[in-house]
């Protein structure tokens, strides 16, 4: 009977199979030369296999270490995390799988931090596991990912910290863009000792479940953040371009 009150109202886990993110909008010269963009969420779009496997583990190991054995929930996580907070009385560690974060982001409120949406969250990350598989499941948490400076997605944010597409990124760089994932106080661009911070973090963990040896985690350690900002122009024809948006949005 308590399932049922909070499953009552819950979404259909099946819109899924229709979801259509928003993506860059890319406006392009007769010649072929990108000229413009416009984006109410900068994404670009990516398959699973189109991810590096780099990135994958780093994202894994950071996130959600279990996540291609649990059924969208890590019990063993969920108790040492409520452990935890009942030690300090207050939230100091969450219990999310990234089935869990895909559930809340699409489906709910993730603002409201009450044991009810928690639940539900809960219950929604178990039936997109019964519906989707892991490596569904992940491609959609890659590109629905929010990394800072409306950024969302790995690809978006691969182009915009690093100036290239996620199949180039290094060690270090991937190790980032996992750490960003916590979310923008992490933000390279206006916080740069905490995402080293967090980056050197990742790659800890990534030595920690042995996707890494050693000296690569030293080794990887000592870089820069190596950020290559790019930030969308739109200074070659502004005017023209600024008509085109009017036109589109209309």
């Amino acid at each position: 009977g308590f399932l049922f009150v909070y499953w009552s109202d819950l979404p259909e886990v099946r819109a899924l199979e229709d979801f259509r993110p928003n993506v860059v909008t890319e406006l392009y010269a007769d010649d072929g030369q990108q000229i413009g963009s416009f984006a109410l969420q900068r994404r670009v779009l990516l398959t699973y296999d189109q991810i590096p496997s780099v990135l994958k583990d780093a994202v894994i190991v950071t996130e959600d270490q279990h996540f291609f054995e649990h059924w969208g929930i890590d019990l063993p996580r969920v108790l040492q995390a409520a452990w935890r907070n009942a030690r300090h009385m207050r939230t100091v560690e969450g219990a999310s799988t990234l089935t869990m974060q895909i559930a809340g982001t699409l489906f709910l409120d993730r603002t409201d931090r009450s044991p009810r949406r928690k639940i539900q969250e809960m219950l929604l990350a178990m039936q997109v596991e019964r519906h989707y598989s892991k490596q569904q499941i992940f491609t959609l948490y890659a590109n629905q990912i929010y990394l800072a400076h409306g950024n969302y997605g790995l690809a978006a944010a691969s182009q915009f910290y690093f100036g290239k597409p996620v199949k180039e990124l290094s060690l270090t760089e991937a190790a980032l863009l996992a750490g960003l994932a916590k979310g923008p106080s992490y933000s390279p661009v206006l916080f740069p000792a905490r995402a080293l911070a967090r980056r050197n973090l990742v790659l800890q963990r990534l030595e920690a479940e042995k996707k890494i040896d050693r000296a690569q985690m030293q080794q990887a350690m000592q870089q820069p953040l190596g950020l290559r900002l790019q930030y969308p122009r739109n200074d070659l024809a502004p005017y023209f371009i600024e008509e085109i948006r009017k036109y589109l949005e209309r």
